[in-house]
């Protein structure tokens, strides 16, 4: 076992130049961990697993977490009620077996599904940029044909919606990104804006469109409120009975 914190792994060249300088094309990101995981294409420390850590990712690696941080319990009790939600919609769409392109349910699903993937590819861009790397033809495509594995889906239709839409975007969502990497592009270092992206470029949420998950956290949050309201009224009730 080694001691000590891991070592990240060196990129295979840094990027020359200022912001607006000569960028060599040959900056790409060398990471050998890329060959033992499909789960996750993040940066990785080499090193050891430390004692009572879970193996995640790769045995012998560990993932950096400025990338991909851990999913919250407030997190996974949101993907857990939107299953719930998917499962109602996939019970609609059993008939023909699949979910249908033209459905106000595929919709809802493929742009809850395009923000997701497109909130998630946002922070891993943002931070290879500002660590001066990115990621070379081949690794950028093994990050997004694993874009619907990510938890955040809900299982069932909202996987197949996810599906659906890299099938039909993806080559839309690798240029997008490329663009960050562009000193001709007016994107370049440019954050990656989901919503827009989703509603301007990919076209499959409407401008004031809400999804699903944003549905269910609004009514979460009216729920909440009238709670509070009503445990405020059974408080002032208790107070009057006892003068």
């Amino acid at each position: 076992m080694s001691s000590g914190p891991p070592e990240p792994l060196s990129c295979a060249s840094r990027l020359r130049g200022r912001r607006h300088g000569n960028i060599s094309p040959d900056r790409h990101l060398d990471l050998p961990a890329y060959s033992m995981t499909k789960k996750y294409l993040g940066v990785w420390y080499n090193g050891t697993i430390e004692p009572g850590g879970t193996e995640l990712w790769s045995t012998g690696y560990q993932r950096d977490p400025r990338v991909l941080e851990p999913w919250t319990i407030l997190h996974m009790a949101l993907v857990t009620r939107l299953q719930i939600l998917a499962a109602l919609v996939a019970v609609a769409a059993a008939n023909s077996n699949a979910l249908p392109k033209d459905s106000k349910a595929y919709r809802m699903l493929a742009c809850d599904a395009c923000r997701i993937v497109m909130n998630r590819l946002s922070r891993d861009v943002k931070f290879l940029t500002e660590t001066r790397k990115i990621w070379p033809d081949a690794v950028l495509d093994q990050r997004l044909s694993i874009s619907c594995e990510d938890p955040s889906h809900p299982s069932g239709s909202g996987v197949e919606a996810c599906s659906l839409f890299m099938q039909d975007h993806a080559d839309l969502i690798r240029k997008e990104v490329k663009l960050r990497w562009d000193e001709a592009s007016d994107e370049f270092e440019e954050d990656i804006v989901a919503t827009e992206f989703c509603s301007e470029k990919a076209r499959i949420c409407d401008v004031d469109a809400k999804g699903i998950s944003h549905m269910i956290d609004e009514a979460s949050r009216k729920e909440k409120l009238l709670k509070e309201e009503r445990e405020e009224k059974e408080r002032i009730a208790t107070k009057t009975q006892t003068r």
